[in-house]
């Protein structure tokens, strides 16, 4: 070695330990199970984060953990509810295997009120100090929405085999659990997500009494030109879930590895009926099958006293929401990319239609090319051969729950008319 060469060789020996450096750290962020990798903001992002209608909360992937198996994360999204801590209570007191249960709760609150879904409520703060409840906290003035607090839920995953999402008011039935996980292997589908707007508290018990349960198969137009659904109590008439077009913000129990193919969107803020629709188009371009839990296994107080909305600050969400809608317009096809707001384009890829399907196609699947109320009539028959197949042929015969559909899911009057609040 001459002396001339010493100097070119230690400055590649320092460029090689420092791209060795740089590798292991990237190794080291990709591996640990509890590091999510952040996207690096571009533009868009940016002006979502400045903007007075967005947030400064960076945009992360959804953490890779390892699955464990036969658990249920539960996902709460809470905005000054006080029946909060209740249902949290009341779901791990029902569960079969409560040690299989992790909550996630987001909740929005006015400080030193009695809004907070764990204090004074014993069950819930033993199940914290054991690591089963991970709460994340914004003051109620930072609240933007229920699709902005279930994307923030769906970051405290803690790798449990199933994803449940549920609202901060909701009633479990015995041995819940149990039930729903043997209701979705049963159908031997893995990719099908049980999704409903559960039953009320006056109906479930003679829902499960006659063998009925509530089925999302009505649809209506709204203003934005995004359609709303409403749900109906149906016969279930067999042991297998039943087949649905629509997808259920209230109760919502999929894989968890949904949320890798099919991830919240945090920049849906003040939005509250288009969640829906765009969970039921995303999932199901995605290749997700939608059914309906044949038994129920929680009711959903929908007829609350006095309830507070995080739309109480009408100024403030009239004019986001004004805004915000132009996304889900977009993500929807009702209106060209052009006509979204600047502030609400990122990830726009990211978050739209799936790769399985067209979205056209699951207009034609619920029977919605035209405006107005629609009787989804069809289902199971011409759009069942089309594209499903193989376990699913077994599990949903043609003849089974599509002439239930058909006889029992048909216009209702607006004044009985029932929908999600």
């Amino acid at each position: 070695m001459t002396t001339a060469t010493r100097p070119l060789l230690r400055a590649l020996r320092s460029t090689l330990l420092a791209v060795v450096a740089c590798l292991g750290f990237a190794a080291q962020v990709r591996a640990s199970p509890e590091v999510g990798v952040a996207t690096v903001p571009d533009a868009q992002v940016a002006l979502f984060q400045r903007d007075i209608c967005g947030t400064t909360e960076a945009e992360f992937e959804t953490p890779q953990r390892v699955e464990k198996r036969g658990h249920i994360f539960v996902s709460i999204a809470s905005y000054r509810d006080q029946a909060c801590k209740r249902t949290i209570a009341d779901l791990f007191a029902k569960a079969a295997h409560p040690e299989r249960i992790t909550v996630g709760v987001v909740q929005q609150n006015k400080a030193g009120s009695a809004e907070d879904c764990i204090a004074g409520c014993a069950l819930c703060l033993e199940k914290q100090r054991r690591g089963q409840i991970l709460v994340k906290d914004y003051d109620y003035t930072q609240a933007r929405g229920p699709a902005f607090a279930r994307w923030a839920a769906s970051r405290l995953w803690d790798g449990s085999e199933f994803y449940l999402q549920i609202d901060a008011h909701s009633n479990f039935q015995p041995y819940w659990d149990q039930s729903i996980i043997a209701q979705h292997r049963a159908l031997g589908d893995p990719d099908a997500i049980l999704t409903h707007h559960p039953p009320a508290p006056a109906q479930i018990h003679t829902a499960l009494a006659r063998g009925r349960t509530s089925l999302n198969c009505l649809s209506s137009w709204d203003e934005d030109g995004i359609f709303q659904q409403f749900s109906r109590i149906v016969d279930a008439r067999g042991p297998l879930p039943v087949r649905s077009p629509f997808a259920a913000a209230g109760f919502l129990f999929m894989p968890a590895r949904a949320l890798h193919e099919v991830p919240f969107d945090p920049y849906l803020v003040f939005l509250f009926h288009p969640e829906e629709a765009l969970l039921s188009m995303r999932l199901w371009t995605a290749g997700f099958n939608l059914y309906a839990p044949v038994r129920p296994v929680i009711s959903h107080e929908y007829h609350r006293a006095k309830p507070l909305r995080f739309y109480e600050r009408a100024n403030e969400f009239q004019t986001c929401r004004a805004r915000a809608v132009t996304r889900a317009q977009y993500l929807l096809g009702v209106i060209t990319r052009d006509g979204v707001d600047p502030a609400f384009r990122a990830g726009l890829d990211r978050y739209g239609v799936g790769h399985a399907r067209l979205l056209a196609d699951y207009y034609a699947y619920v029977g919605l090319e035209n405006p107005g109320l629609t009787l989804i009539e069809a289902l199971g028959f011409a759009p069942f051969g089309r594209w499903a197949g193989g376990p699913l042929a077994a599990a949903v015969p043609m003849g089974g729950s599509a002439p239930v559909i058909k006889r029992r899911c048909r216009r209702p009057p607006a004044a009985k008319m029932s929908r999600r609040p």
